[in-house]
This record gives structure tokens, sequence and C-alpha cells, in this order.
């Protein structure tokens, strides 16, 4: 029997020695996403593995483990709000935006509101007044764009050129509105023609600069001669050679009120001025206008 119980003793002795790995597990590694608490000396585990901190799938990125990185499926939908008259389409969970705004969609101005976009509700300018100057039929004749070409003296162009008898072929922009006001655009047909009275008038400037000093302009060509090796004509077209044409009338608009009786066009700066009068007839469409010397001048209806 002793030497039954000697055996069996000698035997567990045995298998406690085969199965200790004899570490103190001093140092241990945290558990993360995938594995458990282990051991850094001998690998022995203990616990359960951390599991993935899942942060939901947004519009850029997939479902994503906040600790690990690893990820799963795919990344979420935009959801879009489609475009507005001035926002373009939009990402409602992200911000991210698409294309261009829709635009305004405008309703004409009535005589009870301003003109309106049907989408928003904007409002720009004002209502139509029902003055009975503008709202006749034959006032509604001239609503909209009218364009013809007049030849202007150039002293009348208030551009600085005073003094010249010369005319300039100009075209006219002439546009009605519903409420009782008007703009005039106008340029040079031929830039050179008007640079050439431009020129003209810089000259008498110029000798008239020179006689104020006491200087004849026998005198004044003289000096211009001597100092720059050109004669005063030369001098001043090329100086005046260097002006835009183009940018010197770009957005060049005068803007008036006016208002039709009978065969007579009635204009002013603004309400509270004195209105000027111009006799005008319609002709084959054409628009015929009497100006203040005495010419007509044609327009025609621009589509």
């Amino acid at each position: 029997m002793k030497k039954i119980f000697l055996a069996s003793a000698l035997l567990a002795l045995m298998l406690c020695f085969l199965t200790a790995c004899g570490c103190d597990h001093e140092a241990w590694n945290s558990a993360d996403c995938l594995n458990p608490k282990t051991c850094e000396s001998c690998g022995e585990t203990e616990g359960e593995p951390a599991g993935h901190d899942w942060r939901s799938a947004d519009c850029d990125s997939p479902k994503t483990c906040a600790a690990c990185g690893e990820t799963e499926g795919e990344p979420a939908a935009h959801i879009w709000q489609e475009a507005v008259c001035e926002i373009p389409k939009t990402c409602t969970a992200c911000g991210k935006t698409e294309g261009e705004p829709a635009g305004h969609s405008w309703l004409d101005a009535t005589t009870e509101e301003p003109q309106t976009c049907e989408r928003c509700g904007l409002t720009e300018g004002e209502r139509i007044v029902t003055d009975p100057r503008f709202t006749t039929a034959a006032n509604q004749q001239l609503f909209g764009v009218w364009e013809g070409v007049l030849i202007v003296p150039a002293s009348s162009l208030d551009m600085g050129i005073d003094g010249v008898k010369a005319d300039i072929q100009m075209s006219y922009r002439v546009e009605f509105f519903p409420d009782g006001s008007m703009t005039v655009e106008r340029k040079p047909v031929d830039a050179d023609e008007f640079v050439r009275a431009m020129v003209a008038s810089e000259v008498e400037y110029v000798y008239l600069r020179f006689e104020w000093d006491g200087y004849s302009r026998g005198e004044a060509n003289a000096a211009i001669q001597k100092t720059y090796d050109m004669t005063m004509e030369e001098y001043v077209a090329e100086q005046m050679g260097l002006v835009d044409v183009e940018e010197l009338f770009r957005d060049r608009v005068e803007t008036y009120v006016y208002y039709l009786e009978g065969e007579t066009l009635f204009r002013a700066p603004d309400w509270s001025k004195k209105m000027s009068s111009n006799p005008c007839t319609w002709e084959n469409g054409k628009l015929l206008l009497s100006l203040d010397n005495g010419e007509a001048a044609e327009f025609t209806k621009a589509e």
C-alpha cells in the first residue's frame, strides 16, 4: 500500500514539473481587438480579446475600428439635398457639394408684386406702378431694347471734346422698362474716328494752356517740337493712341425716367426734374425719334 501511494505522489510531482513554465508573469501586454491579455515572456494569455471599437460608416469611410483601424463593409452613401437657388446639391451628412446652384426662377414684376423667384420667394426691384403715363397701349410698344446709329456732334458727347465741330457716328442701345425708367448706352461706331475727334479737342486745349502762359500757337508748336521732336498734332495723337475706346465706353450707362403722351416722348434724369420732349412715331416696326437738332433717329427693336 505504501508503495502504491509513493508511486502516485511521484507521478503527480512529475506532472507538475512538466506543466509549470516557471514564469512569474511580470510584464503583460494588454488585450487588443483580436488577442487577450498576454504575458510578454511566455505568451500565456488571460481573459478574452477586447473586441473591436467600431465607428459607424460615414460618407467617406466604411465602418472602422477606432482602436486598430480595421474596416468592414463600404462607406455610407451621401444623403443628397437637391440644389436650390443659391446653394448647389449638398450632402446633409458631410456637407460635400456637387455642381452649381440652381439659380433663381424669376417671375416678372406685376402691379402687386416685384420680380419674384418662384422657388425661394426672393424679390428684386419694385412692383409695376400703375401710372397712366407709362401703362398706355402706346407706351407699351416702347418696352424692350431698341438699337440705332446716330450722327452726333463731338462736342455733345460729354467726353471733354469741347469746341470740336466734327460729327461722330455713335451706336445707341436704349431700353425702356415698364416702371417708367429707361437706360441709354452708346459707343462710337468707328473707334479711330472718335480718337481723331479727341485729338482735335486735346490739341485745342493744349494751345489754350500755352496761351494762358503767354505763348502763341507758333511758340507752343516750337516748344513741343524742341522737347519731343514732333508737331503738336503728332504729340497729342501719340498720347491719345493709348486710349482704349472700348474700355472708355464700357459700363457707361445713362438712366432716365420717361413717359409717352400722344406722339411725344418725355424724359428727365428723375421725376423731380424738368422733362425734355422729342416727337416720336412708329413706321414699319421702327421707332423714329426727332432729335433736338432737327434730325430724325431711327431705332429698330432688338430680338
